[in-house]
């Protein structure tokens, strides 16, 4: 259907401008027949022309029109093979999951119990086009039965990656108070409250254009890690009732800096006590379908999204999105 009104559109413009001719023709012809029929002497002819200059004059401006039109028209053909001929040289990225950790939950000096989060992702080029100034980061998704929390990673830069040199990082996730409701879902095993842990990239290929990526992953547990992850998420909630006593003491020497500092590292091994299994939890991460997003974004979304992540502007060279126009291809590529 809308390659039939495309192409109903594009025949009805070709008709209209072979048609401008015939009309222009016509309209001098019959100004002709008309004088000579009704104004036989050449005085009055001339006469009755000047009355008419004002007829040369909008033809004129309608030709002007014609030429500006024209202009236009190549411009846009000619900026459409630039994108198409630009477009050849896109690189592609995607995120290949290798797992996902949780470190042992640990008391800081905050007074807070807390665990970071540890998503290791290869960021892969599978073109042979290279991705240059690639920016990443990561945002942690977890929902309860009121609200979504998130937690976003420090931003990353990669000057290169290419076909041969796919980048391998970590992307740490800490919270700033107990992120209990990433445990409960973990534990709930409700396919409605799975973790999602979601990756953004921009980055430009060799001219300057600028792309976007963003693509999705599940976060889940299998038996091995059960109990630990139950254990932590035990100690975290009720940390602050079994340790209430200590708590208040530990701030009543806020005034005694070197017996506060003895102090917390008391409290500290204390509530390592009650934890159980090693360091780091390994669960797994597995990519969401059809959660894979690329873009060709211009350069003042560019500029917004460089900005979203905190990376310093220095970092980067200044270049021009080429293109003004988003092209959507919300498809997996495989």
């Amino acid at each position: 259907m809308v390659f039939l009104l495309w192409l109903l559109k594009r025949v009805l413009l070709i008709l209209l401008w072979l048609f401008i001719p015939f009309i222009v023709v016509g309209i001098y012809f019959g100004y002709w027949v008309i004088i000579q029929h009704f104004i036989p002497d050449l005085t009055d002819r001339g006469l009755f022309g000047d009355s008419f200059g004002g007829l040369n004059s909008l033809f004129s401006g309608v030709a002007l029109i014609g030429i500006i039109f024209t202009l236009f028209l190549q411009r846009k053909q000619l900026g459409g093979m630039q994108r198409s001929f630009q477009l050849q040289y896109q690189p592609v990225l995607q995120l290949q999951p290798k797992h996902f950790s949780i470190s042992k939950p640990r008391l800081f000096n905050s007074g807070e119990v807390l665990s970071r989060y540890f998503a290791f992702f290869e960021i892969a080029n599978v073109t042979e086009v290279p991705a240059v100034n690639v920016v990443a980061k990561g945002t942690l998704f977890t929902r309860d039965a009121q609200q979504q929390e998130t937690l976003s990673s420090i931003g990353m830069h990669f000057p290169v990656v290419t076909k041969l040199n796919a980048e391998s990082k970590d992307f740490m996730f800490v919270p700033g108070k107990p992120y209990t409701t990433f445990f409960e879902a973990l534990r709930d095993k409700d396919a409605s409250r799975i973790p999602t842990v979601e990756i953004e990239l921009l980055y430009k290929n060799l001219i300057g254009a600028c792309f976007f990526v963003k693509q999705a992953f599940h976060i889940f547990i299998d038996e091995s890690a059960e109990d630990s992850i139950s254990n932590w998420h035990s100690s975290i909630s009720s940390f602050p009732a079994t340790f209430k006593n200590e708590l208040k003491k530990l701030q009543n020497l806020e005034s005694e800096p070197s017996r506060w500092d003895d102090y917390f590292e008391e409290l500290k091994n204390s509530f390592a006590k009650t934890l159980q299994g090693d360091e780091d939890v390994e669960i797994k991460v597995l990519p969401i379908d059809g959660e894979y997003t690329i873009l060709n974004i211009k350069k003042g979304e560019y500029e917004k999204r460089l900005h979203g992540i905190g990376l310093p502007r220095h970092t980067f060279p200044d270049t021009t999105c080429l293109y003004d126009e988003i092209i959507d291809a919300d498809n997996s590529v495989e």
